[in-house]
């Protein structure tokens, strides 16, 4: 008779490993690789899920259908739902969970390098790669800092006191070094989108198709600094100092550094990292196991779907039609494939999911071809980095015109591709200095309007070459903080006649009182579309206010060209408080000195003593110049 075991081996860098082995009748024990263990553990299910004996054991299948049996005899609409899809998918739910062990971990150690990225970081590598291969800074490299900002007050000082708990997120900062870019992912996305992404710049990111690029190239445990002898890697570091933001509190620094085209695919990454640790340590400390916490998760999105569309009755036949904004801070990559499912087939006014290793995922194993599709906008990453990069200009104006500068680039690179009949897919994030400083400046800006030569150019009032206002060839304007109601306004005031998302959604009352707000100008419904991210079922407290979420941010924070750090930082003010994002390693007079500055340009816009004529000329005449400036 033989025994098959599994066991945890706590690692002396203080991380854990599935130990797999078979143990015989005289006490023998031999190790064996998990596949072979979870190859002989079969059976299991028997009637209750449909399945042969003898297929491979699917344990995290086997034990979330328990729990999901359990709601048969649920009164809730929302666990109706949810029982009912998963009884009718459940062949292509056990397909999905098949790639994961019991404790939702992927059995293949060869992970995608995008695993959480959003889609804005194929839309916007246009914009990058041309603004690193322009005339102005070309043979000057660009390298950019990404930092983590731990905003839970309890858990930024644990992660400080708690020595296992740091060996823990170092060993899986890590496990990173391990993560491939896959090449046929980004050919897919390209084509999808019709990205103008050229063969040069995904062979810098993914490497050769027969040796596959990694995500990083090293961990350190110091912060890192770009130099000619590591100008081309990835480093992450994870170190502790005193963070001036904090009242030179001491805290431990999670950061990534590398060239700006390949360094961006760990901004969400480092964030999704850190929260897994935390929250199986939290699940651990509650002894709650991965798949109780799969099964609360998924009930919570099922509920948050079944709210939505009955707030979807009360503006029919004019629908808010919602984006899934997932995989930054989520329980993994199980959830995440069954929440892209289940929105897709139980939501049918979603607009599309952030995700796009999951709709390439999900295509190779259902084969479906009514996938949730790829979307989003830009980040404030794009005008954070670039208000480094050409910050004399906005000193010059005493507005954001380089945030402006990011959004044209976008509007003439990304999907646009410049065409006015494009609009729809402009995106406007305006925040990243306030609001009104940016939709103001967007008013006064002029730009030549440009027809697609596909459509007929007989029906349009409007002939190339006609300068029209920078905010009309913008389609969407995000809400990403401050007051949803003072938001409208602003766009109210400055005309805009696109449409406007709010992207700030976290609980049901939010998401009413979004879709009841109304425009100044005509009364029709302010909000068309909102994004949602731990509102689809991470958020434990979308439905409970007593529980606290694991609260975290990651932006860029540093600057480099040509090996030197600029000397303006990335900063973002936000609407509101508590959204300020700086640097935490800058000194107190330094940080002050910035934050001054960067509310001088905010607050620009209040300003009534300026001569209009000559202001709008000013501002032209300095736009124009950057982008001359710019040329490739």
């Amino acid at each position: 008779m033989v025994e098959y075991k599994k066991k945890e081996v706590k690692l002396q860098n203080g991380g854990f490993r599935n130990y797999y082995s078979k143990l015989y009748k005289n006490g023998t024990e031999k190790k064996i690789t998990k596949q072979e263990y979870l190859k002989k553990m079969s059976g299991g299910g028997g009637n209750n899920t449909g399945y042969t004996k003898n297929r491979i054991a699917n344990f995290l299948y086997d034990n979330l259908y328990k729990k999901i049996e359990i709601l048969q005899s649920s009164n809730k609409n929302y666990d109706n739902i949810l029982f009912n899809w998963f009884n009718e998918k459940k062949a292509e739910i056990e397909k999905i969970l098949l790639l994961f062990d019991e404790n939702g971990k992927l059995i293949n150690d060869n992970l995608s390098a995008t695993l959480f990225n959003d889609y804005y970081k194929w839309s916007m590598l246009p914009v990058i790669r041309y603004l690193e291969n322009c005339n102005k800074f070309k043979g000057n490299p660009i390298h950019v800092t990404f930092s983590v900002n731990i905003r839970s007050d309890d858990l930024r000082e644990r992660l400080s006191q708690d020595k296992d708990l740091q060996k823990k997120v170092l060993n899986e900062l890590k496990e990173l070094k391990k993560r491939k870019f896959d090449r046929d992912l980004f050919e897919k996305i390209i084509e999808l989108k019709s990205l103008n992404i050229d063969t040069e710049t995904i062979n810098s990111i993914c490497g050769p198709k027969n040796n596959p690029r990694s995500l990083i190239d090293e961990v350190i445990e110091e912060k890192c600094t770009p130099t000619e002898d590591n100008k081309d890697e990835v480093i992450i570091s994870f170190f502790e100092s005193e963070d001036s933001k904090l009242k030179g509190e001491k805290r431990m620094y999670i950061e990534a550094t590398g060239p700006w085209h390949r360094v961006t695919w760990l901004e969400t990454t480092l964030m999704q990292t850190l929260y897994e640790v935390l929250l199986r340590d939290k699940l651990n400390s509650e002894q709650k196991d991965y798949v109780t916490w799969l099964f609360e998760a998924l009930r919570r999105c099922s509920r948050s779907v079944d709210s939505i569309k009955k707030i979807e009755k009360n503006r029919d036949p004019f629908p808010m039609k919602g984006a899934l904004f997932t995989g930054r801070r989520t329980g993994g990559y199980a959830f995440i494939l069954l929440q892209n499912l289940f929105v897709k087939d139980n939501y049918p006014n979603c607009i599309g999911t952030s995700s796009v290793d999951s709709w390439y995922t999900l295509s190779n194993i259902t084969n479906r071809k009514d996938l949730l599709q790829p979307v989003g906008t830009h980040a404030h990453e794009l005008s954070m980095v670039i208000s480094t990069l050409l910050y004399n200009y906005d000193d010059e104006a005493g507005y954001p015109l380089s945030q402006l500068i990011g959004h044209y680039l976008y509007y003439l690179k990304s999907s646009p591709s410049g065409f006015i009949e494009n609009k729809n897919i402009m995106p406007m994030l305006p925040d990243t200095l306030g609001t009104e400083a940016f939709v103001r400046l967007a008013s006064l800006i002029k730009v030549p309007l440009k027809h697609n030569p596909k459509y007929n150019s007989s029906k349009n009032n409007r002939k190339d070459g006609e300068l029209i206002r920078f905010l009309d060839i913008i389609g969407s304007a995000r809400q990403d903080s401050g007051e949803l109601e003072d938001f409208v306004k602003i766009m109210d005031k400055y005309c805009f006649d696109g449409s406007i998302m709010a992207s700030e959604i976290d609980d049901i009352k939010t998401l009413e009182k979004a879709s009841q707000l109304r425009r100044k100008n005509g009364g029709h419904y302010a909000f068309q579309t909102f994004g949602a991210g731990g509102f689809f079922g991470d958020s434990e407290a979308a439905w409970n206010k007593k529980i606290k979420n694991i609260s975290m941010a990651v932006k860029a924070v540093r600057v480099y060209v040509n090996y030197k750090e600029t000397n303006i930082k990335p900063i973002k003010l936000g609407d509101s408080d508590g959204k300020l994002e700086i640097n935490g390693l800058l000194s107190n007079s330094e940080s002050k000195s910035q934050k001054n500055r960067a509310n001088q340009i905010k607050n620009y816009s209040k300003r009534n003593n300026i001569n209009k004529n000559n202001e709008i000329r000013g501002l032209n005449s300095i736009f124009n110049r950057i982008l001359l400036s710019i040329e490739v």
